[in-house]
């Protein structure tokens, strides 16, 4: 060995062997954080075993999040790498879920947290107490084997409880409260929030301390992206209607310390359409348009989900939300109201795993599904542009029939499309006579209607004029799409589930406002 060769490896192995000590940091790092919306509150698990993966955080398997991290992150292999100690197998996708029911900016992502323990029946939970969201993640950061100064993703949930999220539903539901949308008390919370429950800051300073939030993520998490989730509206039934006085005989009472059912009044009964109207306006709508500014104030990625549960809420025949009723059969307590349910959490795992997906490259390809709506028809007779609805209804057998009425009218299908990685180049309606099963001849092809008012909701109208009476009719949506990383693939299609329906020249009218 020369005198050379000698004083570059005297250099060199150091480094190396400084290198070797570390492990290898994994190549994707992503961290969710936020409130009740973010936990899972509502959906507890139903596969046996705990109720929840957090009980004082009411942190659940079904909020979306987990679901979404454990599909991707099939899809991302592990690596081997060596280490200090030999051969080691490196997990390149790792996520961290510290959400937690009841959080807001302060007590709970910046502050200690006592976690959920408010409306249980047998009375408030014991204190437990919880570091800030902040430091749990930067303490996740730091262990082996990740070894990191920053995070590549951060998903965050949080605003709705600083400005009364569940003061606003509780006075809504209450009916010795009297109307909450008339209520200048709850109004001047919401704007100020409240001297004696420092957490809740009201719309007033959500800005300064989302500000003051960013600079301590910042700072102590660097994440390379933030994607703030807005929240879901639940108040309107499947044809888009406020509900009002949604009565399923069930009420919550106070007993002592805690709250118990009764079949007394009702709570959503005291629900009026103004109300419905007022938490749909004054909550859910301004608290996403506020963080929506200031997201792109900040620079980070914001996901308006508020559209695409419009027609899925707590009165609505698939409702996605719960009510005290279906909160207490669920989990045993009625934290859950308001909540989404599990299907409700369905929203949550489509849209994150689109944006992490598409932000990593991870390279998914998943087929264009999604779910038919209870097929709510508007029925539009040509010339005068009256609008009837008719109803979907599950008789004969089980079969699904809708009831078209008379030739010159005009029937609206609905779907709901649930967001998906892939690029959707094409969408069109097909409709037959014949089962699609045996490559049926005579398919009509209708494009949908465009500049729809609901992400993801899909609408195309046909007329039943070359239908006749008591005839059975097949209809399905057709897609095409591409790789999202690879635009000039050639189109995969797919399809969704079939409907069948039989026209018939009887309906039972029902005015549309």
């Amino acid at each position: 060995m020369n005198k050379q060769t000698a004083l570059l490896l005297a250099a060199t192995l150091p480094l190396l062997a400084q290198r070797v000590a570390l492990d290898p940091a994994p190549k994707h790092l992503i961290a969710f954080m936020g409130d009740s919306f973010a936990a899972g509150e509502g959906a507890p698990s139903t596969t046996g075993g705990d109720k929840w993966l957090s009980e004082p955080c009411h942190r659940s398997e079904e909020n979306g999040r987990a679901r979404a991290a454990q599909l991707l992150g099939a899809l991302v292999p592990n690596r081997t790498v060596f280490t200090a100690n030999g051969l080691r197998t490196i997990d390149d996708f790792q996520t961290k879920d510290v959400s937690c029911t009841g959080a807001t900016i302060t007590s709970g992502i910046l502050g200690p947290y006592s976690g959920i323990s408010r409306m249980r029946p047998e009375g408030p939970g014991p204190n437990v107490i919880q570091k800030s969201q902040i430091e749990q993640i930067e303490t996740w950061m730091s262990q082996a084997p990740r070894n990191r100064q920053s995070i590549d993703t951060l998903v965050i949930s949080i605003g709705g409880n600083d400005v009364g999220f569940a003061q606003i539903i509780s006075t809504c539901m209450n009916p010795l409260e009297g109307d909450c949308h008339q209520d200048d008390h709850l109004r001047s919370i919401m704007e100020n929030g409240n001297f004696y429950m420092p957490h809740l800051i009201g719309y007033n300073r959500l800005r300064s301390a989302f500000l003051d939030m960013e600079r301590q993520i910042r700072e102590r998490l660097n994440p390379k992206r933030v994607i703030l989730v807005g929240y879901p509206t639940g108040s309107r039934d499947e044809f888009g209607q406020l509900c009002d006085k949604f009565d399923e005989n069930f009420h919550i009472l106070p007993n002592g310390d805690g709250y118990v059912p009764s079949n007394f009044g009702g709570a959503t009964a005291h629900v009026t359409a103004a109300e419905s109207l007022f938490i749909e306006t004054s909550l859910i709508s301004r608290i996403n348009r506020e963080r929506k500014e200031i997201a792109t104030e900040l620079g980070w990625q914001f996901v308006d989900i508020q559209s695409f549960t419009k027609t899925h809420g707590f009165c609505a025949a698939k409702p996605w939300f719960n009510t005290p009723k279906t909160a207490f059969a669920k989990q045993g307590d009625f934290n859950g109201t308001a909540h989404p349910n599990s299907t409700g959490y369905k929203v949550y795992e489509n849209f994150l795993l689109r944006e992490i997906a598409r932000a990593h490259d991870i390279r998914i390809e998943r087929p264009v599904t999604g779910t038919h709506e209870q097929f709510s028809f508007r029925l539009t007779r040509r010339g005068s542009g009256t609008q009837i609805s008719g109803n979907l209804s599950d008789r004969f057998g089980g079969m699904p029939y809708s009831i078209l009425h008379e030739r010159n009218f005009t029937a609206q299908i609905k779907y709901l499309l649930n967001p998906n990685p892939a690029r959707i180049t094409s969408i069109r309606l097909e409709v037959s006579t014949t089962d699609f099963a045996f490559n049926p001849t005579d398919v009509r092809v209708i494009n949908p209607a465009t500049g729809l008012d609901q992400d993801g909701m899909l609408r195309a109208d046909f007329t039943t004029s070359q239908y006749g009476d008591n005839q059975l009719i097949f209809i399905r949506w057709r897609f095409e799409s591409v790789p999202f990383w690879n635009t000039t693939a050639t189109p995969t299609v797919s399809h969704s589930t079939v409907a069948r329906f039989r026209v018939h020249s009887i309906l039972p009218l029902i005015p549309v406002d």
